[in-house]
């Protein structure tokens, strides 16, 4: 049951990835920044942007290496193809391997977080010391419509998987046939610890109509989810 949980997750985050892609082709000079960090620890920021806030590593059940994470919004407009670059160090800081993705949420508004998972299928026993790239793109894109999380509720399953069951209401003024819902959950400190992506029951909500939807996150190693933001976005 892990695994096909598992392969589901996967599924959900190439399909979001490519959404976000499509949503406009890359202008030539995009606004960007670089920031770098080491595994555990939480990169300094010194000038306004798109932030890191924190990051954190682990080697899921198939031995996939996932380093995931969240960033915010800090300019005042709004910014997308908001990517992430990871780079693994090893011996002596020589860079063995790099990934890139991009963030959840493809459109950020300012002071408005996403969460990311870059992901290695590299096998090891051991987490790596890593450092991360970033770099976005100013837009005038608005959100396509508006969407509110209404009620959720939580649960753990016998194979330790944290599951989330609520419902999304569309209270923009426009329909739409595309919703990804997006959750990011902390520890007990706000450090981010699981992502989730995941998409409501109904396919077309228009104005005004709500749907159920299911999350499901793996929890890795003995980490104890504290805290969540469920988040929906329109395409």
């Amino acid at each position: 049951m892990r695994k096909e949980l598992l392969a589901v997750v996967t599924i959900l985050i190439i399909i979001l990835t490519f959404c976000s892609c499509c949503r406009s082709p890359i202008p030539p000079s995009p606004s960007s920044t670089e920031s770098q960090t080491s595994a555990q620890t939480t990169p300094m920021q010194t000038e306004q942007g798109v932030v890191f806030l924190s990051d954190s590593a682990y080697c899921d059940i198939n031995g996939y290496l996932h380093v995931i994470g969240e960033v915010r919004n800090d300019t005042t407009g709004n910014v997308k193809q908001i990517k992430i670059s990871v780079s693994l160090l090893g011996t002596g800081g020589n860079i063995t391997a790099t990934r890139a993705n991009l963030s959840y949420l493809s459109l950020l508004e300012p002071q408005q977080h996403s969460p990311f998972d870059v992901i290695f299928q590299e096998v090891s026993d051991e987490i790596p010391n890593y450092q991360m790239g970033l770099s976005w793109q100013t837009t005038d894109e608005i959100p396509k419509t508006r969407m509110q999380i209404q009620q959720t509720s939580t649960h753990i399953d016998e194979d330790g998987y944290y599951w989330v069951n609520g419902e999304v209401q569309n209270i923009g003024s426009q329909s739409s046939d595309l919703i990804a819902i997006i959750g990011t959950f902390y520890d007990n400190a706000g450090k981010v610890i699981a992502v989730a992506s995941g998409f409501p029951d109904t396919v077309l909500l228009a104005p005004g109509d709500s749907s159920s939807f299911v999350l499901v996150a793996e929890i890795p190693g003995d980490a104890t989810i504290q805290g969540s933001l469920v988040q929906a976005e329109a395409y």
